[in-house]
């Protein structure tokens, strides 16, 4: 499966214990890998970050998901 066909409510299928990366979270989302980065830096979203990457947790992202959908929809 490519990311390119991903559907709105698919997640990716490389999560790794409950957590994927940036582009995932984005791709998942229907938002930019900046606005996940700005969700993390704010807090509305739970991640770790190991070396150069930061890993998304998977229900802190199901949970920002809906809000993403209502700001993107709204803009």
């Amino acid at each position: 499966m490519s990311y390119s066909s991903l559907t709105e409510l698919e997640m990716p299928p490389r999560s790794i214990d409950g957590f994927v990366t940036i582009k995932e979270a984005a791709l998942f989302a229907g938002v930019t890998r900046t606005a996940i980065q700005y969700a993390i830096h704010r807090g509305d979203i739970d991640a770790v970050h190991i070396s150069r990457m930061w890993l998304v947790k998977r229900k802190s992202l199901e949970k920002y998901r809906p809000r993403a959908l209502r700001i993107r929809r709204a803009a």
